[in-house]
């Protein structure tokens, strides 16, 4: 999977940027596969239109013993200045099979979405939020495990909103907020200031697709905080929140951690 468009369509100085590259894929099955790059979302940045995101399949001539570095998913580096046609005739691989793509461009309530390396979401029953997959009301109904690289002596802000209430296109109540907690110390929960207890995901009928964000804020220092407790079975003061306006209000500066 590899993005021709970076920075953007226009300047592509970096092109391409791939997102995912695995090998020895027997019978297109991606269990014991050799995955040379693991797999990273879309994350165009600002300001530089629709990216198309190519999906593309090779047939191998035979198992190939293949001497790229393997890429985790937690950096960038040596994603950019990519070639796949390179790659393909450094293998012998042909033209590809198969093509398929997507586009897409910048978000514009989630910034910087490379921030959401190092930040896990899990919910129980082992369902994880991973880069804009879909889930549903069901596997998100109860309080998920959230993680990420704390500072032990660090005090932090955790929030999940969700910014197409009642729809994407019609966002009149934007944004509901779903769980907000001050006081996370060293980022554990135990002993932090819920502020919201954790509410599941629930859309209305027909509205589509729902972005669920989650955001991680670096406090200055201890705050008291002088919002409502809202507990969750109730949905009053939820509605038309903005986690902006509130890392305004408290001094927090930009999310340090985002995932959705």
């Amino acid at each position: 999977m590899t993005d021709p468009d970076a920075p953007s369509r226009k300047e592509h100085t970096y092109r391409e940027w791939h997102h995912w590259l695995v090998g020895n894929i027997k019978g297109g099955k991606l269990d014991g596969a050799d995955f040379l790059s693991a797999y990273v979302g879309a994350g165009p940045p600002p300001n530089t239109g629709l990216h198309r995101y190519v999906f593309l399949v090779y047939k191998q001539p035979n198992s190939i013993t293949f001497d790229e570095a393997r890429l985790p998913n937690n950096s960038q580096d040596g994603r950019a200045k990519f070639s796949i046609a390179n790659f393909a005739e450094k293998y012998k691989l042909g033209e590809p099979i198969a093509v398929n793509f997507f586009q897409a461009e910048y978000d514009d309530y989630v910034p910087t979405l490379y921030k959401q390396l190092g930040f896990q979401v899990e919910y129980p029953g082992g369902v994880s939020v991973n880069l804009g997959n879909v889930l549903t009301p069901t596997q998100v109904k109860d309080q998920p495990t959230v993680t990420w690289n704390a500072d032990p002596n660090q005090s932090y802000v955790l929030c999940m909103t969700d910014p197409d209430a009642p729809s994407r296109k019609e966002h009149t109540y934007r944004e509901w907020h779903h769980w907000l907690v001050g006081n996370i110390k060293g980022g554990k929960l135990d002993g932090a200031d819920f502020l919201s207890a954790y509410v599941g995901a629930g859309p209305p009928p027909n509205t589509g697709l729902h972005r669920y964000v989650f955001l991680v804020y670096k406090q200055p220092n201890s705050i008291t905080f002088d919002e409502a407790r809202l507990p969750n079975n109730s949905q009053d003061g939820r509605a038309k929140f903005s986690i902006a306006n509130f890392a305004e209000k408290y001094k927090l500066g930009e999310p340090k951690k985002i995932c959705k």
